[in-house]
């Protein structure tokens, strides 16, 4: 329930781009994780977000692989019996769906021409065409120098798939997310840092910079640090052997690696 605790202190609007003229006064956050459905009730009054109520909820077929419309079944007798009846909501994608990238941007590509840069080589760094992804992308300057392009993408089928399976529970998602989302907002340091982030399948590497999530590393298998410390760590290393210098002397002189 880690990132659903938090969107209470991310910025409303930013959870629903485009929904400037009509935003719901009540609202359902959503994250799936390995066998289970976590809920979290929010209502907006006097311009804050309040949180109502907050579930774990058991899911015994897997919304990947099983009949959609058994699954939106499952997912709707379950929010039934739990007395969650808000129909709105936001979707938190499991992490193993994420792909991602990051790279040094050459100094000799003009500001103008990075985004470009970057879309040439999402194609080259991911394992699927870039039409049947959604991407995004957040470039860094990390020095006067040396600028760093993370990409985020996810299939498009996996959230269709997803998107089918929630209409057919009664729901209506608003947006789909990460999750990552979340760090930007609650991290308010000036400096580099990681932030490990375990859930029941998976644990992410994030490193985190002012301006956002500099690059995301998942590991698979592994839902517990302290069970396999040693491949977190390596991972961990992988992750930052691709930085400039600055950024990693940075994390070595401030540690801050949270879980």
């Amino acid at each position: 329930m880690t990132i659903l605790n938090q969107i209470k202190k991310i910025d409303w609007l930013m959870l629903i781009p485009g929904m400037h003229q009509r935003i719901p006064r009540k609202l359902l956050a959503i994250e799936f994780q390995e066998g289970n459905l976590c809920v979290a009730a929010f209502r907006r009054a006097n311009g804050k977000v309040v949180l109502e109520k907050t579930a774990y909820l058991p899911l015994s077929l897997n919304i990947t692989t099983d009949e959609p419309l058994l699954v939106a079944q499952e997912i709707k007798r379950q929010l039934e019996s739990a007395g969650i009846r808000y129909r709105q909501c936001v979707v938190c994608l499991p992490m193993r769906w994420m792909l991602s990238f990051s790279l040094n941007v050459p100094k000799e590509v003009p500001d103008e021409d990075v985004m470009s840069f970057c879309e040439l080589e999402a194609t080259r760094e991911l394992p699927y065409p870039a039409e049947t992804l959604h991407l995004s992308y957040l470039i860094t300057r990390v020095t006067e120098h040396d600028r760093i392009c993370a990409g985020v993408g996810v299939l498009r089928s996996d959230v269709q798939r997803l998107q089918s399976i929630l209409e057919l529970a009664g729901l209506i998602p608003r947006s789909f997310t990460s999750g990552l989302t979340a760090f930007k907002t609650v991290e308010e340091s000036q400096e580099p840092k990681v932030v490990l982030y375990p859930t029941a399948e998976t644990i992410g590497i994030v490193v985190l910079v002012q301006a956002g999530v500099l690059a995301l590393r998942v590991i698979e298998g592994i839902a517990r640090i302290d069970s396999d410390l040693g491949h977190v760590i390596r991972e961990l290393r992988l992750t930052l052997a691709q930085f400039p210098p600055p950024i990693v002397q940075k994390i070595a002189q401030n540690p801050s690696i949270r879980a």
